[in-house]
Formats: C-alpha cells, structure tokens, sequence
C-alpha cells in the first residue's frame, strides 16, 4: 500500500510535486498488475521486475509518504493544536475508503464466497487498530500496509518534532530504525523460508518503519539541494538499473533479507528521489495520465482486488472463458475508472470535511 497511498493532490496548493504523483501512479498500476499476474496466471518471482516491485512498490509508498508528510507539515508540529489537525486530516484521507473496501470486501465474502467474517475482525479493520494490535489481521488484499500506515502516522508528529529541533537528532532516530530494519533482514527473517510462511514478520510495522523515516529524512537532509533535471535522472536510471540488473533469484524472501534488503531499499530510495528531485514539466501527453493515476492511486492499490473478484465471479456465473490476459485489461481500466469515480465522490469530499472540521471555528466578522 502506502502507503502514503493518498496523492500529492491535495497538497499542491502550497506544494507542487506533481512528480511524486506520477510515480505513485506508476507504483500503484505496477502493484496492480503483479497482483492480477499472480491471480490470473502464475506468482511471479524474485528474479523478474514484475515481482521485485510487487514486494518494493509498497516500500517505496512508505518512502513517499514520510517524504509528503515533512513536506508539508516541517516546522508545523510545535503546536498541539497542528498535532490535533494531522490526526483529523489523516484520518478523513485514509479511513472513509477503507471503510467502503471493508464493506465491500465482507460483502463480497459472506454472499459470494459463503464464507463467515468474525465481527472483531471487522471493528480491527474499519477503525484501523489492526495495524497497532495484529498487522496481519487486514481484510483486504494489501491493507496491511494502511496498518502500518497508521502506525507511522501515530508517531509523524515527534518525528517531525526531532527533525525540527535537530536534523543530528533526526538522523539518529532513523539510525535506530535503520539498525532494527537490518535486524529483521539478516535474523528475524530467514532467507531459506519462503515470505508466505513469514508474512507476519515481514508486514511487521516496525519492519517496514526505517522506510517512513527515510522519507521524513530524504526531506530534511535535502532540502538546501539544488536540484537539476539531470540529477534527478541519474538517480532514477541507478535505481532503476538495480531493480532490473541486481542478481536474485527464487521466492521473493530472497529480496527482502541479507545485501538483497539493502539494495533493494537504496534502490526505492535512489528512485525516490530522482523524482522528488525532478522539478521540470513533461509533455501534457504524459503529464495528464500520470496526474489522473496520481489521483486514483489509493484508490487503485484498495479496490483492485475487489474489482478482480467482480470480474473473475461474473465471467464464471456467464460461463465465459477468455484470456487471462484479456480478464487483466478488462480489471486494470475498470480499476482505474472506479478508483477516479471514488475519490472524486468520496475521498475528495472527506478530505474537504476533515480540513475544515480542523480549521476549527473561525471569528465572526466585525461590523464597522
């Protein structure tokens, strides 16, 4: 996920990163894609690119996330009020969505698959408390990540907090992350086992937790740089070139633990940036597609699976049998339309409603 799965949308008004949404775009159809390879057709590996960004997609949402969040709210968090305001606004960007995949997804499995969801399991998903109390307790196909999410979210506002008294205070905290983020890579994670059989661990937030940081980081430690189209493509083509070049071979623990868990994440990072970094306009040919995934992104990344069940539950209740392949094109535009259709329904109105529930009540005017 994850995610900040959200888009850089609604922060442009003081922020334009229109790149930051291209990529996530781009990240969101590639996680997209890898799961509707693995449903319709066979998992894909470690050693393809398909299956390393499957596993990296959603590192590199963490990474953009914590990037997003120090954009915005750096040198904001001194207040308890602006703490308050975080909270508010992240909760009516993340939660109404969630709700509806919840909803959606219970549906979907009490009258389609006849199968029995405990109502614990429920109330953990529609208040997102799974994340703090069972990481692997989510409904939904890659909510896990909105788990961690939320678990970063809760600690955003002292992240921030450290950053602004110190960036050494800062790069401290994400020596601490970086060094338990290893710890799960080369102990708690065994490279012999495949990721199925260790997925708890794995989905662990405080696995994932150093790449948040990073992002906060990347920020900070960045942000007097100058920056140049042509750094910024450098950094993307070197990560890029590890992604596709980088010896790995087997079930995807083999990326995610050792060297590989270290590669990989200065790979996410390297591509990160480049985008961060590229400040420069691209054709609108480009740009208007990229903007309008950007858009869609949460939405793809929660309600894609979804869409796949309608689909492939629809194509056997016609007796229909076509090409998988056909099945994933059908999926992934309907994907994106609906994804579209929701957050302009949706999310967008919520994110309005939380922005102006913590704007808190405005001063009457004064008649002169």
């Amino acid at each position: 996920m994850s995610n900040n799965l959200t888009s850089t949308t609604d922060l442009k008004r003081t922020h334009r990163l229109e790149a930051l949404d291209w990529l996530r775009g781009l990240l969101a159809i590639s996680i997209m894609l890898y799961h509707f390879h693995l449903w319709q057709i066979y998992g894909l590996q470690s050693d393809s690119l398909l299956g390393r960004l499957g596993i990296y997609g959603v590192s590199m949402f963490f990474i953009l996330s914590g990037l997003s969040m120090a954009v915005v709210y750096n040198g904001k968090m001194e207040d308890l009020n602006n703490w308050l305001t975080f909270f508010i606004k992240r909760a009516f960007r993340i939660l109404p969505l969630l709700w509806l995949a919840v909803a959606a997804v219970t549906i979907i499995s009490i009258f389609i698959k006849h199968e029995s969801v405990s109502a614990s399991k429920i109330l953990l998903n529609i208040t997102g408390a799974f994340g703090f109390i069972a990481p692997a307790e989510y409904l939904n196909t890659g909510a896990w990540s909105i788990g961690n999410e939320l678990v970063y979210y809760s600690v955003t506002p002292l992240l921030i907090l450290a950053y602004d008294r110190s960036r050494k205070l800062g790069n401290a905290v994400l020596a601490v992350c970086i060094a338990i983020g290893l710890a799960f890579s080369f102990f708690l994670l065994d490279p012999l086992i495949p990721i199925s059989e260790q997925w708890k661990t794995y989905i662990n937030p405080f696995n994932n937790l150093f790449l948040y940081v990073s992002g906060i980081a990347l920020f900070y430690n960045t942000r007097k740089a100058t920056y140049t189209p042509t750094l910024a493509l450098i950094a993307i083509t070197a990560g890029l070139s590890i992604f596709l070049l980088y010896p790995a071979h087997g079930d995807q623990i083999s990326i995610v633990t050792g060297l590989s868990r270290i590669a990989f994440c200065t790979a996410s990072l390297l591509v990160v940036y480049g985008f961060y970094s590229y400040r420069s306009q691209i054709p609108k040919l480009l740009s208007t597609p990229l903007e309008a995934l950007g858009i869609a992104t949460y939405g793809v990344y929660l309600l894609h699976p979804i869409v796949n069940s309608g689909i492939t539950f629809s194509l056997k209740l016609l007796k229909v049998d076509i090409s998988p392949y056909i099945t994933i094109g059908i999926s992934s535009v309907l994907s994106v339309a609906i994804a579209l259709a929701v957050y302009r329904l949706l999310e967008s109105p919520m994110m309005s409603l939380g922005k102006h529930l913590s704007s808190g009540p405005r001063p009457a005017p004064t008649r002169s």
